[in-house]
């Protein structure tokens, strides 16, 4: 399989944070510049990620390589700005809302799929029911800002901040042979609890799997 490109531009301020995490992960990457994309660097990678920052601006050259490596069936992960990024170029059928906030949110699996291996989805609760929390299928993840997706089909809401889907918060879906995942929160960054009263029983919701699934869906 080959490696993974992570974009890194003057704005890009998550690409070490990207880095860290595909580092622990044991998953093979480069960092590339948008001359690098221009001149046809792409095509010896799998996929390609695109972190969080302030903005994403290649270029038009840079652009028109990148949408040609798509097509020609390598992936895209696009986190918070990234994601912005991926919904700019048309990748899936997704608008963005702005949602204002910054600190460590619940996110919830609200759908079964490759991005959600490894934790259960979780429940709804039934019309009048008394609310009672669980850890099932839920997560801690930090969020800066990055908004909230909503998706048409075939795009698929994996993950949201909220129980039916439509706070969307990681979608995922095919663009032609290219497969594509938009994620607005940060599962790869998202730190240890300051104590284990902050943290969910069940280890299994660790996000940074959340990040390593996308990366391997979009291989």
């Amino acid at each position: 399989m080959a490696g993974v490109a992570v974009y890194h531009g003057n704005k890009n301020i998550s690409g070490a944070k990207v880095a860290a995490a595909l580092t622990a992960l044991e998953i093979p990457f480069d960092m590339v510049t948008a001359r690098d994309i221009a001149n046809s660097l792409l095509g010896k990678y799998s996929c390609i990620v695109f972190p969080g920052g302030h903005s994403i601006l290649m270029g038009k050259k840079a652009e028109k390589q990148l949408v040609e490596f798509l097509k020609s069936g390598g992936g895209f992960v696009g986190i918070c700005a990234g994601a912005q990024f991926g919904i700019k170029l048309g990748l899936l059928p997704v608008t963005h809302k702005i949602f204002r906030a910054s600190g460590i949110l619940d996110l919830r699996i609200v759908a079964k799929h490759p991005l959600s291996s490894g934790y259960k989805v979780a429940g709804k609760h039934k019309p009048g029911a008394p609310w009672k929390y669980t850890n099932k299928g839920r997560m801690r993840v930090r969020y800066a800002n990055g908004g909230i997706l909503v998706a048409r089909k075939p795009a698929v809401v994996v993950a949201s901040f909220d129980e039916h889907g439509e706070m969307g918060a990681v979608v995922a879906g095919k663009s032609g042979k290219s497969r594509i995942v938009l994620i607005t929160p940060h599962p790869e960054s998202t730190p240890a609890p300051a104590s284990p009263a902050q943290s969910d029983s069940d280890k299994s919701q660790d996000p940074l799997k959340l990040f390593a699934n996308a990366v391997h869906f979009a291989q």
